[in-house]
C-alpha cells in the first residue's frame, strides 16, 4: 500500500495555467490603470491649452512617451506594476546610503528616551 503512495506522489501531474488567470487583462498593451491615467494627462493638457489644435500633438507625445515605455515593461515582466505597488511600504525601511562603502549614518529615535 505504501508502494502505491510513494508511486503517485513522484509522478505529479503538471497542469499548464492560462495567462488570463494570472495578470491582469492588457488593454493596447498595458493595464487598464495606466491606460486611464495616460489619457486622463493628455486631457489635461487639452483642457489647459483650451483645445487649440497646436496642443494635439505635445498631448500624443505625452501619451506615448508613457505608454510605449510600460508596455516594454510590462512585455519584459508581466509582474512588473505588482510587485512595484507591493515594495513601496518597505521603501523607508532602508537607509538613506548610496554605496557600500558608504557609513550608515546614526539613526535617531523618534522616542525619547530621557526620563
Amino acid at each position: 500500500m505504501e508502494d502505491a503512495r510513494d508511486r503517485d506522489a513522484s509522478t505529479l501531474q503538471t497542469n499548464t495555467v492560462h495567462q488570463s488567470l494570472v495578470r491582469s487583462p492588457l488593454f493596447a498593451g498595458v493595464e487598464f490603470g495606466i491606460l486611464l491615467m495616460e489619457v486622463g494627462i493628455s486631457v489635461a493638457f487639452l483642457f489647459v491649452a483650451n483645445f487649440s489644435p497646436a496642443a494635439i500633438l505635445p498631448c500624443l507625445l505625452v501619451g506615448l512617451g508613457i505608454h510605449i515605455p510600460v508596455q516594454r515593461l510590462l512585455r519584459s515582466d508581466p509582474q512588473f506594476l505588482q510587485v512595484l505597488a507591493a515594495s513601496f511600504p518597505h521603501r523607508t525601511y532602508y537607509g538613506p546610503v548610496s554605496h557600500v562603502r558608504v557609513p550608515v549614518p546614526k539613526q535617531r529615535s523618534c522616542i525619547s528616551a530621557k526620563t
